[in-house]
């Protein structure tokens, strides 16, 4: 499961993201739509340790990987995290 809670980012003075809280199950496929400047990419960005939070914490499987006022461990952590992909991809074998 990863789990998101109170995620805010400022990227000069726009507030990209403002308190998201957001839970994705174990397994479960999720779309984010927006139009464009919404945040998408800045969340999918946190979520894979690309960007910190200046505020907030996401979990992943139990155990939080980013926070604002990170850790270096937690930053660590957060860049090792490799998402389980299928093998095969549109028919196309991944390698």
């Amino acid at each position: 499961m990863i789990r998101i809670r109170g995620l805010r980012k400022k990227l000069g003075q726009k507030q990209v993201l403002d308190g998201v809280d957001l839970d994705i199950p174990t397994g479960c496929t999720m779309v984010v739509m927006g139009r464009s400047g919404t945040g998408k990419s800045v969340l999918l960005r946190h979520i894979i340790g690309l960007m910190q939070p200046d505020q907030g914490s996401i979990e992943v499987e139990g155990g939080i990987v980013l926070a604002g006022a990170t850790s270096s461990r937690a930053k660590r952590t957060a860049r090792t995290i490799v998402p389980r992909m299928p093998k095969r991809i549109f028919g196309f074998a991944v390698t």
